[in-house]
């Protein structure tokens, strides 16, 4: 079971303010490569360091992991979310290079891939684990939806989000779901939703009445995961699939010029905010949530 998206995911909230606030200048043309030199550094020791302290027992020849049929593809979910959102946060830097609206959505979203696939390759040397080309194909599909939304709109009308409520789970087997709440939100695919929360009022014309800050969201989530296959005879209740329809909040339309709010907003908007919503699972079960996390 691997949690790297989600470890990835909760790095941007980090790196957020201070990403906000690298706006304020753009920076020369001349200094471009130097920082192009400085950043691909700093990402090879950063895996250079993955692979000396996560990856350093249990070593073994580079092979393929077909995870395809675990965890009721969460985990591809939270790859997609986590590719996204490091494109999304990569193209914040970008845009104070003077180079081309085009290349800063080409280098932003090629970093949003690579800083999410690159553990793909640590795992591929690692038994017990393995690359997985599913995550992979998450990692692209993610990235490739802020290209795609770059290219076509010059905005980002529809944006994944994360969101997350404790269960019951974590206490049967809290090795692997989380001993205590961080570890859990990490860990615990049964708290976990995906959202693709969608901008109404950008998709009609400018004069339009509908909210700017309101947008519909919808989402998917699963239960009842002890251990990673649905078939496992060791899970409490079968595992089961959730689908969601929620209200959800736009908050790029806030202004501000403090930069510290600025990186606040940027955070929360990869946040889904609690909401009324209704759902639906695999057995065709409905539900009403009056505030669902």
């Amino acid at each position: 079971m691997k949690q790297y998206p989600i470890f990835f995911l909760l790095m941007l909230i980090c790196f957020s303010s201070y990403a906000q606030d690298s706006l304020r200048t753009t920076i020369p043309k001349k200094r471009t490569g130097l920082l192009f030199a400085g950043g691909t550094l700093a990402y090879a020791g950063t895996l250079a360091g993955l692979s000396a302290v996560w990856y350093k027992k249990d070593r073994a020849k580079f092979h393929w992991f077909d995870d395809s049929g675990e965890w009721l593809l969460m985990d591809k979910a939270a790859h997609f979310t986590a590719a996204y959102h490091f494109s999304r946060l990569s193209c914040q830097l970008f845009k104070r290079l003077t180079i081309s609206r085009n290349s800063q959505t080409l280098y932003s979203s090629l970093t949003g891939f690579l800083m999410i696939s690159s553990v793909e390759v640590l795992d591929g040397f690692q038994n017990g684990y393995g690359a997985s080309a599913y995550d992979l194909s998450a990692n692209l599909l993610g990235a490739g939806l802020f290209a795609g939304q770059e290219l076509l709109w010059h905005e980002q009308r529809i944006k994944p989000k994360f969101s997350y409520h404790t269960t019951a789970f974590p206490r049967h087997r809290p090795e692997t779901l989380g001993k205590g709440f961080l570890e859990q939100v990490i860990k615990d695919y049964n708290g976990q939703t995906y959202w693709l929360s969608v901008d109404i009022h950008a998709f009609f014309s400018k004069k339009n009445t509908f909210p700017k800050w309101l947008n519909i969201a919808a989402g998917y989530g699963a239960e009842g995961m002890l251990y990673g296959f649905p078939n496992d005879p060791r899970h409490i209740k079968p595992p089961r699939r959730q689908f969601y329809l929620a209200l959800d909040w736009d908050l790029s339309y806030i202004r501000t010029r403090s930069s510290l709010l600025k990186g606040l907003l940027f955070v929360l908007d990869a946040v889904k905010i609690p909401s009324p919503a209704v759902s639906m699972d695999s057995k065709g079960i409905f539900r009403f949530h009056p505030l669902y996390f």
